[in-house]
């Protein structure tokens, strides 16, 4: 983490949103919670790769690529994409975690029909979802 912000990427702008506490490890969740508080409070600047949540994981490799499956960085950076598309947002832009919750709320069932699909997270995350999806219904 930065002074003042937290650099993120763009799938991580989603996915935090419904981060309930679950990870690759404990030393992985206790740095996605250091990360979320710092959003939370502090804002995020969109990061075009690797960000502070992948600073602590496992499957980052040396030359700065996921290595959870084979493929994994094309498909993060297709995740990343399709982010940065429904959110609106650009690389290098500082991003508030308000205006991005309201934002993901928005695009939330976008978002669920084209990522969410076969992810391993996908189970802890749809709690969150539905409350999201419950709560900004008109």
């Amino acid at each position: 983490m930065r002074l003042g912000y937290v650099g993120l990427r763009g799938h991580h702008l989603v996915c935090l949103q419904f981060f309930e506490g679950s990870g690759y490890s404990e030393e992985f969740v206790d740095n996605l919670r250091r990360v979320l508080d710092g959003f939370q409070h502090e804002g995020a600047v969109l990061e075009a790769g690797p960000d502070d949540v992948c600073a602590r994981c496992h499957h980052l490799g040396a030359e700065g690529e996921c290595t959870l499956e084979p493929g994994g960085e094309q498909s993060i950076r297709a995740l990343d994409k399709l982010a940065v598309e429904l959110l609106q947002v650009d690389t290098g832009q500082r991003v508030d975690y308000e205006q991005v919750r309201a934002q993901v709320a928005r695009v939330l069932r976008q978002w669920r029909a084209q990522a969410c699909d076969g992810c391993q997270w996908a189970t802890q995350c749809e709690p969150a979802q539905r409350l999201m999806a419950r709560d900004t219904r008109p």
